[in-house]
């Protein structure tokens, strides 16, 4: 691995199919560059199962398993979905041509995940790196004497430059409705009604995000009075987000994001698996659906004290990430 040659990396993440994949992806690719110095062409090994259940017969630009050992690395880019079916194809690759394996981010989707035979192999002898975004992913990992490091997710990263505000006066708010795929049990639309309510009369001017196509149109179909954002593009939601001066809501990564933009985020967990990934990450504000007037009240009176908490958080964490990243591509370069 020496010379010249630019390095092929696979990213396992997703495309066009779940925002959060892309947040995280985005901030593993600036590490990686960063932290390596390489010239890199970046594959997808393409976790959409709307893809890889309904492939058509050479028609793809996602990874699929090959008889070329010609990948430089695999990279899994966080998300929760790096073990199970949908992975069996990329790891048998790893582990017929020895293809070093970095997992920076990963998480469970529950706490009851096991590894199959497979997956435990190539952790074993396959994986360079492993940074977990909360601590029941690094436990569980831990019960089949794999080592790992848990450090707050790199969708944290995402963002190349940071725009603090100065006063808190516009708000966007990135809902979870309880009938969509992905449910939440505390999203139901008579609550976001009454969250932009209340915003509103606090004197905030409220916008909703929506992160996927079925929310923008039961958002349509509720026919409220606030600017409603939306794009099939992810990366489009950091010049969406960068408009307004905090974000609350329901979704994990739509939080993230905002915090890589330096905007203050409140979420509301809604489960645990949410819940165990914002623990990790002191600068991300969470309560209950019917605290969020009142936490985002304290935010902005002390906006000073948390941009630089957050400030020093981001810039800490990055380096803590480059200093990881790093020894790996020395060592594997060597």
């Amino acid at each position: 691995m020496t010379g010249n040659r630019r390095k092929d990396i696979v990213l396992a993440t997703t495309r066009q199919w779940n925002p959060g994949d892309e947040f995280i992806r985005t901030g593993v690719e600036s590490l990686l560059e960063e932290a390596s110095g390489w010239q890199i062409n970046w594959l997808i090994y393409d976790r959409n199962p709307d893809l890889r259940n309904c492939r058509l017969n050479n028609i793809s630009n996602s990874f699929f398993d090959s008889d070329v050992p010609y990948v430089s690395f695999i990279v899994l880019a966080g998300t929760s979905e790096w073990c199970g079916p949908l992975m069996t194809e990329l790891y048998r690759y790893s582990l017929k041509f020895s293809i070093p394996i970095v997992a920076i981010g990963i998480g469970t989707p529950g706490f009851e995940r096991r590894l199959s035979r497979l997956e435990e192999h190539v952790f074993h002898t396959q994986t360079l790196l492993i940074i977990a975004r909360d601590q029941a992913t690094a436990d569980m990992l831990s019960s089949y004497g794999i080592g790992s490091t848990v450090m707050p997710c790199p969708s944290l990263m995402a963002a190349s430059t940071r725009n603090y505000p100065d006063r808190i006066r516009s708000v966007a708010v990135i809902w979870q409705f309880a009938e969509t795929r992905q449910p939440c049990s505390v999203g139901q639309r008579e609550s976001l009604v009454s969250l932009c309510q209340r915003l509103e009369e606090t004197g905030y001017d409220v916008s909703i995000v929506a992160s996927y196509l079925e929310e923008l149109e039961v958002l349509h179909d509720l026919n409220l009075d606030y600017p409603v954002y939306y794009s099939y593009e992810p990366k489009a939601y950091l010049d969406i987000l960068q408009q307004f001066d905090a974000v609350v809501g329901l979704r994990l990564h739509g939080c993230l994001l905002a915090l890589s933009l330096g905007k203050p985020a409140i979420l509301v967990p809604h489960d645990e698996r949410v819940a165990a990934a914002a623990k990790e990450v002191p600068t991300l504000a969470t309560c209950a659906l019917d605290q969020v007037s009142e936490q985002l009240s304290s935010l902005a009176a002390g906006l000073p004290d948390w941009q630089h908490q957050h400030e020093r958080l981001l810039t800490e964490l990055r380096k803590d990430y480059l200093s990881r990243i790093r020894d790996v591509c020395l060592r594997y370069s060597d």
